[in-house]
């Protein structure tokens, strides 16, 4: 049965987070069972090799996105930004190559220049990707973006999980990442309705340039200073601990990503018309952050709790300090949920230097903390690291404040009610852990009974604390099981 206009509207948002869901979901599959069949010093090489290459990525086709679907009326900016990205691409390609010549004197580990040297090719298919997919969201077409990642994330899982089971060992992940952008670059161009072109303007490129550098600035900060600390740990300790931090990082990444992608989405359809009303704005701001908060806190305390059974389930013993590291970080990352908000409400408000300052001085800080830290232990770095991310917050919410007019107190008082729905979650499934073994409940099944238990009281106290948080959750699945009960009862037009 073909969709209704209004209809299509409605599931695309939805049909949308769902693909974020099932990106996330994929790679966690692939990264448990790769790290399950192979050892943390092998998985440690893989992390190194893939944070160097995601600080050169965000130097391709980051920032040119936003301008694609920000400049709606120009026909000149896809060309122009094709142009910038093919270049960048190449950039990061020679970069890429200077660095497998340097790597192996500094970290210990046969695979990583391959692993790089194998990359290149995906700098000129993201800069491609990312082109088509902003054509794509500039015509409103979030269902096609949506299709797109579900088939390409399933594929790529498919070919990575194929060639894990036939030896490919942590090359797997490689060529998950490969057929990915590849299988997205072909979906695109088959669905998009732009095609390369030569109308591109060098006024406009610089303008282009100019609403970017501080969006590449920002994420290359971020995304250079991860690079630095896996290839410090990997040198200073050995790559077995870079794999280890690296494993808890990417779960837990991948665990917040699952709900950042829809609510970075929302925010740029939702706070965008409300620029010059500062109360709205305000208010709209918290109440996504509160949407979000309220899965955030349920992911990230959940997979604190179950860690350690877990851990000790799945993996082999050498994975087992693991399990600490997943405790600290869970932790710093309760404390940051505020700067969720700030990338979009900083470059809706002009302030997108005071976010470039934010990532220096978190830069800054974390690379201190490594060079200092890190030759005592991976455990102390952690503790470093959470003392690092609150000090950068008492740069970011003041100003979070001041740009969106989003009050310290009222972050604050989120901030306290999500934590009593934490605390209740803690409450219930803490003593379920501690006395299950005592009453005949082990392994899996224990995990299984934490997860069901934790849920439940999650959810109970969810309805009590942060009502408007909770509702949206049961607004969407009460709406899609609706609209899926609807399509099943008058079955193919």
């Amino acid at each position: 049965m073909a969709l209704t206009p209004a209809r299509r509207s409605a599931a695309g948002p939805t049909l949308y987070a769902f693909s974020r869901v099932w990106a996330q979901l994929a790679g966690g599959i692939l990264f448990l069972v790769t790290s399950v069949r192979i050892s943390p010093g092998e998985f440690g090489e893989f992390a190194i090799a893939t944070s160097i290459f995601g600080a050169l990525m965000v130097c391709v086709g980051q920032g040119t996105y936003e301008y694609v679907i920000k400049a709606r009326d120009s026909a000149t900016a896809p060309a122009t930004v094709f142009l910038i990205n093919m270049t960048t691409a190449t950039l990061a390609a020679l970069a890429t190559y200077v660095i497998t010549l340097v790597i192996p004197h500094i970290v210990e580990g046969k695979s990583i220049s391959k692993m790089l040297t194998l990359l290149i090719p995906a700098f000129y298919l993201l800069g491609m990707n990312g082109l088509l997919e902003a054509v794509i969201m500039k015509h409103g077409e979030i269902t096609k973006v949506a299709v797109a990642s579900i088939v390409t994330e399933t594929v790529a899982l498919v070919v990575a999980l194929v060639a894990l089971f036939n030896g490919a060992g942590v090359l797997a992940l490689v060529f998950q990442r490969i057929t990915r952008e590849v299988t997205l670059m072909l979906t695109y161009v088959l669905t998009s309705k732009w095609s390369p072109q030569f109308n591109w303007r060098l006024d406009e490129a610089w303008k282009v340039i100019a609403f970017a550098k501080d969006i590449v600035a920002t994420r290359f900060i971020g995304m250079g200073t991860t690079a630095a600390v896996d290839v410090m740990i990997g040198a200073v300790l050995s790559t077995a601990d870079a794999g280890l931090y690296r494993l808890a990082m990417r779960m837990l990444t991948m665990g917040s990503d699952v709900l950042f992608q829809p609510l970075r989405a929302m925010m740029w359809v939702s706070l965008p018309p409300l620029q010059d009303n500062a109360r709205e704005f305000s208010r709209t701001a918290l109440r996504l952050l509160e949407v979000f908060g309220v899965g955030y806190f349920a992911i990230m305390v959940g997979a604190a709790l179950v860690a350690g059974p877990v851990f000790v389930l799945a993996f082999d013993p050498e994975w087992s300090r693991a399990i600490v590291v997943v405790y600290i970080l869970v932790l710093a990352r309760l404390l940051i949920m505020p700067s969720f908000l700030a990338e979009t409400v900083f470059a809706l408000k002009s302030r997108t230097r005071s976010l470039t300052r934010a990532a220096v001085i978190n830069a800054t800080l974390t690379t201190a903390a490594a060079l200092v830290v890190a030759p005592h232990g991976l455990v102390p770095y952690c503790i470093a690291s959470v003392v690092v991310m609150i000090l950068n917050q008492v740069y970011v919410v003041p100003i979070l404040a001041q740009s969106g007019q989003i009050s310290p107190v009222a972050q604050a008082k989120l901030f306290a009610k999500l934590s009593l729905n934490a605390l209740v979650m803690i409450a219930v499934v803490a003593p379920l852990l501690a006395w299950g073994p005592g009453i005949g409940v082990t392994d899996w099944t224990l995990v299984a009974c934490a997860v069901f238990v934790g849920a439940a009281a999650y959810i109970l106290a969810a309805r009590k604390f942060t009502p408007d948080g909770y509702a949206a959750y049961e607004d969407a699945i009460l709406s899609a099981v609706s609209r899926g009960r609807r399509l099943l009862l008058r079955g193919p037009a």
